[in-house]
């Protein structure tokens, strides 16, 4: 029964990934029934994705179903392992470090971690529960490149409010919507890296629509070259923090040298551009995993390898 559940979830998600339908509430609460069948009664079922094993939550069906279903990001996370590994090679005497921000239990940190044990990890998480579940799987695989952060980013230093969803516990955000609230550390990351004698090379930011303010407490490390900055662009979360989704696009086009959609479905980075008027509408209708890039193209997208 539950293989041909999962059947059914990949073809919805080949015919219905790259369209608004996606963003609609009736089909995040299909989803999430339907990823209830799939997690079972297992609080927290451990999946194993790319070599790594991942200690999940059993209530976070927007993260641990596509994990179960082998699905959950493959291509960003094969495009984050391709920058490192140039980065690497470009340098091999020269630590590289990656912020990983909006870290929840931990995917993208575990798994560059593992596969690249020469690099330092810093992994930013609000979230109390998603925290201990992260430094979990660090232990579960045996990681010490890892420095892991309850915290919050955003603008500036100080506390902010966070809303968790009882129902979809990846889901929390910084702004109001009217579920659970808990009071966290907020922390910007030009003032935290300052502290920390250190700058990224390569960061991710998955924060539920309040990537424009943590790119607002970033202006220092913004000036930094090379530098890739893998950013979830949801228009429906951004909308729900009074962001103008066009508006930010706008910003971003100003503020990188160039902007690669990593389209999931067909697992290819889509080079975007002003006046490029069929993907801006994805962009901005459903919404992608952006890389941002300031400085030179790394050579494998070039070459279109991917």
């Amino acid at each position: 029964m539950k293989s041909l559940i999962s059947l059914v979830v990949r073809i919805l998600k080949y015919c219905l990934y790259n369209t608004p339908v996606r963003n609609w509430r009736l089909t995040a609460y299909i989803y999430g029934k339907v990823g209830s069948v799939l997690i079972g009664t297992a609080p927290f079922p451990v999946v194993e994705c790319m070599g790594v094993k991942l200690k999940t939550n059993g209530a976070d069906t927007s993260v641990t179903t596509p994990l179960i279903n082998g699905h959950y990001e493959g291509y960003t996370l094969e495009v984050l392992h391709k920058l490192i590994q140039e980065k690497i090679e470009k340098r091999p005497l020269q630590p590289l470090i990656f912020a990983d921000i909006g870290a929840n239990i931990g995917v993208f940190t575990v798994i560059a971690a593992a596969k690249n044990p020469s690099i330092r990890v810093y992994a930013f998480e609000p979230n109390p529960m998603s925290f201990n579940i992260l430094k979990e799987n660090l232990s579960l695989n045996c990681l010490n490149n890892v420095t892991a952060i309850n915290s919050a980013v955003g603008s500036s230093s100080g506390t902010a409010s966070l809303d968790v969803s009882s129902r979809c516990a990846g889901t929390h955000s910084l702004y109001g919507n009217g579920l659970t609230r808990l009071e966290v550390p907020l922390i910007s990351l030009d003032e935290f890296f300052i502290k920390a004698k250190a700058a990224p090379d390569l960061i991710k930011i998955d924060v539920e629509g309040y990537e424009p303010t943590v790119l607002r407490g970033m202006e220092t490390l913004l000036k930094k070259k090379p530098l890739q900055v893998i950013l979830e662009f949801h228009p429906k979360w951004l909308k729900r923090g009074n962001q103008d989704p066009a508006a930010f696009l706008s910003e971003l086009t100003q503020s990188f040298d160039a902007i690669y959609c990593l389209d999931e479905l067909r697992k290819e980075a889509r080079r975007y551009a002003t006046g490029n008027l069929t993907l801006e509408r994805q962009i901005l209708s459903v919404g992608f995993n952006l890389l941002l890039i300031r400085g030179e193209i790394p050579a494998f997208l070039e070459k279109d390898e991917i």
